[in-house]
């Protein structure tokens, strides 16, 4: 089963950004985008979701339901729906290519940071981890109302940095809470470099998985309602 969903029925305001938003409160997305008529900002109704984990894939086909209040249709993608995409897409397609090419070897320098407190920004996290490397975006997904979801994404320049972050700074305390923090791609690409810790990483995920199941099942009831 393929880890990328084909979404259908987006209105014509939809952007890349909010259907990335919408899809990480089921898990850490890959990359995402929403298909646009040729020289404007118009959704053409459809876009693509890939998720780090083929888990996550199933668990949004059963939650998410809409975009912004507007019913839309999950299907997983197949290679063939690219192909066949009523040769306009071809178009569109070269453009979302280029950051797909560029972000595969940054993808793997991406960290997911859990049990964050609600009284870290950005700022903050970006402050912290620099000290480790070089930080090309930080991103700490809300919800509808604005509040926290209780994680977050950091993106370093190359592997070898975001592993001496994830080192230094898994289990330590960020704003008097302390943090988990994970690469935010399948972990079974990171067997060599977890092997050296993998009974700290087991207490670590059992910690995470603990820490997140209210902030998790929020997250779901928020999709339920919305549907």
């Amino acid at each position: 089963m393929s880890s990328t969903l084909f979404v259908r029925n987006l209105p014509t305001t939809a952007s890349s950004d909010r259907l990335v938003e919408i899809f990480s409160e089921v898990g850490p997305v890959k990359h995402g985008f929403v298909v646009k008529e040729k020289g404007s900002e118009t959704c053409r109704g459809f876009g693509y979701v890939t998720f780090s984990m083929l888990e996550d894939t199933q668990k949004a086909l059963k939650v998410v339901k809409d975009y912004n209040g507007q019913k839309i249709t999950l299907t997983v993608a197949k290679k063939k729906q690219h192909d066949k995409k009523k040769g306009e897409p071809q178009k569109s397609a070269p453009k979302e290519q280029k950051p797909k090419t560029m972000k595969k070897s940054k993808r793997k320098a991406r960290l997911i940071i859990r049990n964050l407190s609600f009284k870290c920004s950005e700022d903050d996290l970006k402050q912290e981890f620099s000290k480790y490397g070089a930080v090309l975006e930080v991103q700490i997904p809300l919800k509808e109302d604005g509040k926290m979801r209780g994680f977050a994404f950091i993106q370093f320049k190359n592997v070898l940095e975001a592993g001496k972050a994830l080192s230094a700074m898994n289990l330590k305390e960020i704003k008097g809470r302390q943090v988990a923090v994970d690469w935010a791609i399948p972990k079974d690409k990171f067997v060599t470099t977890q092997t050296s810790s993998t009974s700290g990483g087991q207490k670590k995920e059992n910690k995470d998985s603990d820490s997140n199941n209210e902030s998790d099942g929020e997250e779901e009831e928020e999709v339920k309602k919305a549907s």
